[in-house]
């Protein structure tokens, strides 16, 4: 196919910053840029750096790519990282991507305790309260509880932009952006990502909320 074609041509490396993120540009706090956030779709996964909607925004705005996108994370995630960097890096712009549904951050006192008790009673614990099905449905397939979530961390990122005076641009990674309509590449992206059209149908939106609000 074209797509495997294209890749075995031109292998995707993945390059990341002095702060594990993925963008040419090391972290700093003078230089202005624009911030994105969101999943793999944001970082760029199965895709070159430069086939992605927020690689394509900086150029276009001619400012540092502050790429905040994280592969597997959801919009608590957006939030965390967000909350970290707003008073570091220097941006006006944020663009947020909304990860799919249903992704949760869960965290330990320090990243070993887990691997720490495998095969333990804890592990089959923990293993058996994520496999109940009850919980499940409580905690993870809730589409009440899942909305309200979403809603709570997107209300949490637009206050804290408006607090400190940025101005946030929001898509869901969900919305229909017309695929066919941009074929500037024959080939899909490489990991069963979204394609390079897809990225840059998602790139005309965000700069046509952009243009419209300046």
């Amino acid at each position: 196919s074209n797509t495997i074609k294209y890749y075995i041509d031109n292998p995707i490396t993945y390059q990341y910053n002095n702060f594990g993120y993925r963008t040419y540009d090391d972290f700093n706090k003078n230089d202005d840029g624009i911030v994105t956030l969101g999943c793999s779709y944001t970082e760029g996964i199965g895709l070159h750096l430069e086939h992605t909607w927020g690689y394509r925004i900086a150029k276009k705005l001619n400012k540092k790519f502050w790429n905040l996108g994280e592969g597997g994370f959801g919009l608590d995630k957006c939030y965390y990282n967000l909350l970290f960097f707003i008073d570091y890096l220097k941006f006006d712009d944020i663009f947020l991507l909304i990860p799919p549904k249903f992704r949760f951050c869960f965290y330990t006192r320090d990243n070993t305790f887990l691997k720490g008790h495998n095969n333990t009673w804890i592990s089959k614990s923990i293993h058996d309260w994520f496999d109940n099905k009850q919980t499940n449905e409580l905690f993870f397939n809730s589409e009440t509880t899942e909305f309200l979530r979403q809603l709570s961390y997107l209300h949490a990122i637009k206050y804290l932009a408006g607090k400190k005076n940025k101005q946030l641009y929001v898509l869901d990674c969900t919305y229909d952006i017309g695929n066919d309509e941009y074929d500037e590449y024959n080939f899909g992206a490489r990991d069963i990502h979204f394609s390079p059209n897809h990225q840059f149908g998602w790139y005309l939106k965000f700069m046509e909320k952009y243009y419209n609000t300046k």
